[in-house]
């Protein structure tokens, strides 16, 4: 292996795929797209959000500055510390269900329910 090799371990859905490469081999998000579009044939042409863990267990997008912050911290470390975990996320998939939700809750709160259940005694606008 040679020493500034970097480890990227992809996650989309269920699988995840490990890429060695070289830090300049993968220094752009362009780069990372077509390792990921190479992993999954059917995110190619769509869009789709890398993110990676932040430290503190957030997900956050990747962007161009934090992927040469990760590059740099991975190439000079040793061991596990070269890996670099990485998660692929199709944009609108995540949001759809959330959406929905909240057009219902729009909805509920905008007309008179009757629902026995709801807070706003039934037949009182919400």
């Amino acid at each position: 292996m040679v020493d500034s090799e970097v480890i990227l371990k992809f996650h989309f859905n269920s699988d995840i795929v490990r890429v060695r490469a070289s830090p300049c081999d993968c220094d752009s998000i362009s780069k990372l797209n077509e390792y990921v579009a190479d992993a999954w044939p059917e995110l190619r042409g769509k869009p789709f959000d890398i993110l990676f863990c932040d430290g503190l267990g957030a997900k956050d997008i990747l962007d161009e500055d934090k992927l040469m912050k990760l590059l740099s911290d991975a190439s000079g470390s040793d061991g596990a510390s070269r890996n670099i975990g990485l998660f692929v996320e199709e944009r609108g998939v995540a949001d759809e269900g959330k959406e929905a939700d909240d057009e219902q809750q729009t909805a509920h709160a905008t007309t008179k329910c009757g629902d026995e259940a709801c807070k706003c005694s039934g037949g009182e606008a919400c």
